[in-house]
């Protein structure tokens, strides 16, 4: 068994070797170092003023991308499961908000703008590999998140990990190792996450072999200047607090999950997470037509940045120059003089009468070259042209010149907003791929009772009883690529407004809030403004609502300590 261990580990060793080479030669990652840097503002020493556009496009371009209210519509694909349908898409929003989706889809974008590829992994309950075997203790933790000591001390510490829920997270690309030679995230037959964790957590995990765990010996310690992209990353190093270099395989062709860390194989059991593919997604705007690789955007715009740099340090050089300078004949200017010559007070200073002036004194002129801002303007238009990003959405104005008209705005705005639409298309796919996987994993993993309050398709609002199972299909799910834009005071009171023009007067909507709802857009203004509107039992009312419409739109079936069993409230609601 021993020897069998030895050359399964020898073989993925391997393979995770070739698909190390082939990042390598594809993907450029000791550049991503030089990029980051750009965007932190770290420059080389020549570089004296810079114009760090890297920056303020990454910053410019993270909010126009990502979902500031991401949801989820679910609708089903057959009639019957319309109720299944109202359940799964009130769960799906919860666990979006609950576990912050968004701070992981904004990381995955900011990855993807330095290293071309922004990988997002999933799983369910644990951070490092989900056993359904192991059994849930009392206080809702699962062995997997804490040791198997008795004081039941926790081994893993991130936040949007909870028990007995799916989650996904944000992780560096260089921590990823894809197989040599494919293209597609698609068609792989396996994929690897390699990470650094405490020897002391390792050795604690009671999912891993026992016999694999004290053969651990942590050889590597937390080193800032580490080459490897930043990373801490040091073999052989002492220290108190040693890590383990893991890396976590999943294997699609047998459906297997693969932990080995210092040529120990710790863990090899079925993947219970390979529901719908790979537990991974990946965000890349700018695909390589051969390599799985996306191209950075950074690396497009290099260029361009170091030469509008070395523009700005020249600029200063010159400007620097202009400030006056004499050439003098020795002893003609006196060291007093030359104090009265640098002062900001008037005063006057004695004539030297024994030669011409222009015979001792000699002033040195320059100017700065015009031509230096003319080359600054066009290294300008290549990066928008690049990056398809106009003066409008780095929110500039255009300085001098004649500005331009309401239709050459429109043209550029359309433009422009092609290239953030694909961008924002593409965050749609993910966060959907992402949601459609967690749903599996709630079908497959929910097998207790959970509770819900939807709307039913009657309109009536009930607490619902269900588990995993009875949700169990497939359904349509949609996303709005829009709700990434922004939502202002401007675009609420037009929204309003609209509103109020549909039903105003309409004998099914409340009056009275309706015009509260459209005055509370001024407040902004005056907080006052929304007293505008008389109470309804001082006033004339309009055509009362029927009550028993009334009733039927504001009634609650089942509570949240007694909820309906799903089948009960499809029955009771038609």
């Amino acid at each position: 068994m021993s020897d069998q261990r030895s050359e399964l580990v020898k073989y993925w060793d391997d393979e995770i070797q070739a698909g190390k080479q082939y990042r390598k030669k594809h993907a450029e990652p000791n550049t991503w170092t030089d990029y980051k840097n750009y965007y932190r503002g770290n420059w080389k020493k020549s570089t004296d003023i810079p114009v760090n556009r890297v920056f303020s496009f990454g910053r410019s371009m993270v909010p126009r991308t990502y979902f500031r209210s991401p949801s989820i519509a679910v609708t089903p694909t057959k009639p019957q499961m319309d109720w299944h349908a109202r359940i799964v898409e009130t769960v799906d929003n919860y666990l979006i908000r609950e576990l912050n989706l968004k701070k992981t889809l904004k990381r995955a974008i900011l990855n993807a703008f330095h290293s071309g590829t922004g990988p997002i992994k999933l799983g369910f309950d644990s951070e490092f590999g989900y056993t359904s075997k192991l059994s849930a203790l009392p206080g809702g933790e699962t062995v997997t998140q804490t040791s198997e000591k008795q004081e039941r001390t926790r081994i893993e510490y991130r936040t949007n990990v909870k028990p007995g829920m799916p989650w996904a997270t944000s992780i560096p690309p260089l921590d990823i190792i894809t197989p040599w030679g494919y293209s597609d995230s698609d068609e792989f037959p396996w994929i690897t996450h390699e990470y650094l964790r405490p020897l002391r957590d390792v050795s604690a995990d009671a999912k891993y072999l026992k016999e694999g765990r004290e053969k651990l010996k942590g050889g590597y310690t937390r080193d800032a200047d580490d080459p490897r992209a930043g990373e801490f990353l040091t073999s052989g190093g002492n220290s108190t607090s040693p890590l383990c270099l893991v890396r976590e395989i999943r294997d699609k062709k047998y459906g297997r999950i693969l932990v080995m860390c210092e040529d120990q194989l710790l863990l090899e059991a079925e993947d219970e997470l390979q529901v719908e593919d790979l537990p991974y997604e990946f965000v890349i705007f700018n695909e390589d037509p051969d390599h799985f690789w996306g191209i950075p955007d950074v690396k497009m715009i290099e260029p361009q940045q170091l030469e509008l740099n070395e523009i700005r340090t020249q600029a200063q050089k010159h400007r620097r120059l202009t400030v006056l300078k004499l050439l003098y004949k020795k002893g003609v200017i006196k060291e007093e003089h030359l104090t009265k010559l640098l002062s900001e007070d008037i005063e006057a200073m004695e004539v030297n009468e024994e030669e011409m002036l222009q015979n001792v004194i000699l002033p040195l002129q320059n100017h700065i070259p015009p031509d230096l801002w003319r080359e600054a303007q066009e290294v300008m238009n290549d990066f928008r042209e690049t990056v398809g990003f106009s003066r409008n959405q780095a929110g500039e104005y255009k300085g001098v010149g004649t500005p331009p008209t309401a239709t050459e705005s429109s043209i550029v705005q359309q433009g422009s907003e092609i290239r953030n639409d694909e961008r924002r298309d593409i965050m749609a796919d993910v966060l959907v791929n992402i949601v459609r996987k967690w749903n599996q994993y709630i079908f497959k993993f929910w097998d207790t009772e959970k509770v819900a309050k939807i709307v039913g398709p009657d309109g009536v609002q009930y607490w619902i009883k269900y588990n995993g199972a009875e949700l169990a299909g497939e359904y349509n799910l949609q996303v709005d690529p829009d709700a990434g834009l922004p939502i202002t005071r401007s675009l609420r009171y037009q929204q309003a407004e609209k509103l109020f023009g549909m039903l105003n007067r309409d004998p099914l909507t409340d009056q009275f809030k309706l015009r509260q709802l459209l005055l509370r857009q001024f407040e902004w203004v005056d907080p006052s403004w929304s007293g505008i509107v008389n109470d309804p039992s001082k006033t004339p009312q309009l055509p009362p609502v029927e009550p028993e419409v009334e009733a039927k739109n504001q009634k609650v079936v089942g509570s949240a300590s007694r909820p309906l069993a799903l089948k009960e409230a499809m029955g009771a609601g038609g």
